[in-house]
């Protein structure tokens, strides 16, 4: 009997995105994590200062645009479910 291959847990990611690409690109970066489960993480001055895990990640990096993460964002990338 063969064995049912299981899907990668991650499929896709955004890694090393500036806080200025995502202020002139967001339609793009929104269209790619769109309807995606995900890992994310903030990075200031090079260094990891925030992680979490959404269930919606266009809604939550939105949401980290406009809160009191932006101002200190510097970059962030993103692990994509296998969706």
């Amino acid at each position: 009997m063969a064995k049912s291959k299981k899907p990668a847990l991650v499929t896709q990611y955004l890694e090393n995105i500036s806080s200025e690409a995502f202020e002139s690109h967001p339609d793009i970066i929104r269209k790619f994590v769109r309807g995606r489960i995900g890992i994310y993480a903030l990075y200031r001055r090079g260094k990891l200062y925030y992680s979490g895990l959404a269930s919606d990640l266009r809604g939550r990096l939105k949401s980290h645009s406009r809160d009191r993460h932006k101002r200190g964002m510097g970059h962030f990338q993103c692990l994509l479910d296998h969706r």
